[in-house]
């Protein structure tokens, strides 16, 4: 008696309702991810990336734009602002070499050899990781054949004066 009274109460309480099926429906599945994706946490992410790039933190920036295509699915938009990070990058890499090498000019032509080795040494360290840096001929020799050929240059105009007393 207590097991037919056991397996009837057990039995019901495992039992789903009838009308089940019609209330537990599996959602459909997005036919894009980027139709799905509200509009403020694109704009937000979008804004991100922009202060990434404007931060000059380049692998952050990427990283962002990597996430945007691969959980949104954004492939020709993380594609273009991949573009634009590389060629803000390397219009600031240009600049921050182009500055870094009129230091080394003006110390040359003020003949402070030190402080225009000690500055392209610099340099070389700084950017030595980008391609710009290669395209720059070696600095530290640079400096190096402006002093030497400073110096050859007072040890003949020395020798000539020497020779005419």
């Amino acid at each position: 008696m207590i097991k037919t009274l056991a397996s009837g109460w057990l039995g019901d309480r495992d039992r789903k309702p009838a009308d089940w099926a019609e209330h537990v429906r599996p959602e459909p599945a997005p036919s894009s991810p980027k139709t799905e994706t509200p509009a403020p946490l694109r704009e937000a992410l979008r804004r991100a990336i922009q202060d990434e790039i404007a931060n000059r933190d380049w692998e952050a920036a990427r990283a962002l734009v990597d996430d945007m295509e691969r959980v949104f699915g954004y492939r020709q938009e993380a594609d273009r602002l991949r573009q634009q990070i590389d060629q803000i990058h390397q219009e600031s890499v240009r600049k921050q070499v182009a500055e870094a090498t009129a230091i080394v000019e003006r110390h040359m032509r003020a003949e402070q050899w030190q402080d225009a080795r000690d500055e392209a040494q610099r340099i070389m360290q700084q950017f030595a990781s980008e391609a710009q840096i290669v395209q720059i001929p070696n600095l530290v020799q640079e400096v190096e054949n402006r002093r030497q050929g400073q110096k050859k240059q007072l040890l003949d105009s020395w020798t000539d004066a020497l020779g005419r007393k």
